[in-house]
Parts: C-alpha cells; structure tokens; sequence
C-alpha cells in the first residue's frame, strides 16, 4: 500500500504543477523503487543483492537498473550471477489499480560466476530452495502482473583449483523468454513471480538433472 500512495502522492504534484515538491515525489518514488527491488529479490533469491546504477523515469513507469548481482554468503560477497542492462517497465495506469502491470523485464547481458559446487552453485540453489517455502508463506510485497520477461544468452563459468593451480571451465546458455506471469491467478506477489524467474533461470542455465544433483 505504501508504493501506491507514494506513487499517487506523485501524480497529484505533478498534476497540480507544484515543482518543488513534484521533485521530492520523484526522489521518493526513486528511493521507493530501490528498496521495493533489493527487498524482494532477496526475499525471492535468499540471497544478498546488489543493485548499480538505478534511473527511474517516475509517471512513465520505466526503470534501469545497470547492474543486478546476487551475491555468494561468504565473507567477501562475490557476485554468482549478474544481471547487466536491466529495464522494467510498469503500466502508469496500473499505480492506482491494486495489481501492478509490468509489460516487460529485459535485461542486455547475463552471467555466472562460480568457483566450483561447494561454494556458488550450492549456494544458489540451496539459497533459492531455501526461500521458496518463506515466499509461499509470506502475504508480503505488491501484487503483480508480469507480462513478459526476455533474458539473453549468456556464459556460465567455474572456476576452481587442482593441485594448487586455478583452473576454470565455461560454457554457453540458451536466452530465457516468459509471458503472463500470475495473469492466470489475477496477479501474485513480487516475490514468488521473482522467485519463478531465477528458477526457471537456473533451470535454463544449468539444467534440472544438474540443479538437481547439487541440491544433493
């Protein structure tokens, strides 16, 4: 509820073309963006996230977001899978509706990074496995529609050691193209339509018979 009175609040500044604080909306539905991104796709991923380089476009509904990183949960917070040129845009009309439309996620390039099974690979997948029943559970985080998501191929690369020699193998997977997201349903919560996306993601980037033998 909080995200749609930020929203209308800025609508009516804008519409009554009051400058000064059309500006402080921008800046809180900027901010309102940030922390509505970050919040539920660590609840999704049951990972840290990191997010560079935000721009917001405010009544137009769209926004970019330069890099999205879900990062490994030792100390030094390595990034495991990177998102890079990622825009979303919203239906303006939707704001006031209840149910968010989201026409389209894309995203420019994508990217893993790991150092082998025990720390990377396990880490997403236990993490994603682990964040699934809390997301079920949870009432939390708008109601969404989320009308297409298109994410390109991308490169897969595992580092490791042998011997005390680095060693690194990579390889290639296949774009990533979803439609109507929670359209069946009347609309979902941000969470569990962000949750479907990285595990379909992983799915397509790995494989089930692979995702499923690390979960082992």
């Amino acid at each position: 509820m909080r995200w749609f009175l930020i929203v209308a609040g800025f609508l009516v500044l804008l519409l009554a073309g009051a400058a000064g604080g059309s500006v402080y909306a921008l800046q809180k539905f900027h901010g309102e963006f940030l922390n509505t991104a970050q919040t539920n796709l660590e609840k999704a991923s049951g990972l840290p996230i990191l997010l560079k380089d935000i721009s917001t476009g405010g009544i137009t509904g769209d926004a970019t977001i330069g890099e999205v990183s879900l990062l490994g949960t030792r100390a030094d917070h390595k990034p495991l899978v990177t998102f890079s040129g990622v825009n979303v845009k919203v239906d303006p009309k939707s704001f006031l509706s209840g149910i968010l439309i989201v026409d389209h996620i894309t995203a420019e390039a994508v990217s893993i990074n790991v150092e082998g099974t025990n720390y990377g690979l396990k880490d997403i997948a236990t993490s994603l496995s682990a964040a699934r029943g809390n997301v079920n559970a949870s009432a939390e985080g708008p109601v969404v529609i989320i009308k297409s998501v298109s994410l390109p191929a991308g490169k897969f690369t595992v580092g490791g050691q042998v011997f005390g020699r680095p060693v690194q193998a990579s390889h290639q997977f296949n774009g990533l193209r979803l439609a109507a997201l929670g359209e069946n349903s009347g609309g979902e919560r941000l969470p569990k339509l962000l949750q479907q996306i990285l595990t379909r993601f992983m799915l397509n980037a790995l494989g089930a018979r692979d995702l499923k033998a690390i979960l082992r």
